[in-house]
């Protein structure tokens, strides 16, 4: 059934899936980014446990970048994580307002069925009330009969 509401109802579900869409990309991403930081840390780990045992190595370069690569990390997950809530914020509202919608259009169908049921209830009185109508007259017509009959008199 096509209501007023239909059209906002549908934007409201897209805006909905969309914002959904967008946390899932950023659950991700903040998985990819936790991912790399492990990595990133075994990795120095190990790096670590071999410049100890080459002392004619020199690391300090490889150090300072891992430590930037590091720090880096750490920025990206704060801000993919702001980002995240941010959105989960945007989702709150995009649920609060396709729940709204969805109030308003059940409450436009409700009233739709109601006033259809309506309709219908009134074409069926009708029809009963001719019946009835018509079942009087037919008694009435065969009651004068049978008296006219029982009189002796024709009808």
């Amino acid at each position: 059934m096509t209501t007023p509401y239909y059209t906002a109802l549908r934007l409201a579900e897209r805006k909905v899936e969309r914002v959904r869409r967008a946390i899932g990309e950023a659950v991700l991403e903040l998985q990819r980014i936790d991912a790399q930081h492990i990595a990133a840390e075994q990795t120095l780990e190990q790096e670590s446990l071999l410049a100890i045992s080459e002392p004619t190595l020199t690391t300090q370069h490889y150090f300072l970048r891992a430590r930037d690569h590091r720090e880096r990390l750490m920025i990206e997950r704060e801000e993919t994580h702001a980002r995240l809530e941010v959105l989960r914020r945007r989702a709150v509202e995009c649920y609060g307002s396709l729940s709204a919608v969805e109030g308003a259009f059940g409450r436009y169908r409700a009233a739709a069925d109601q006033a259809a049921a309506a309709v219908e209830q009134r074409a069926i009185d009708e029809v009963t009330a001719a019946r009835f109508a018509r079942d009087g007259q037919d008694r009435r017509r065969a009651w004068r009969a049978a008296a006219a009959a029982a009189m002796g008199s024709p009808p």
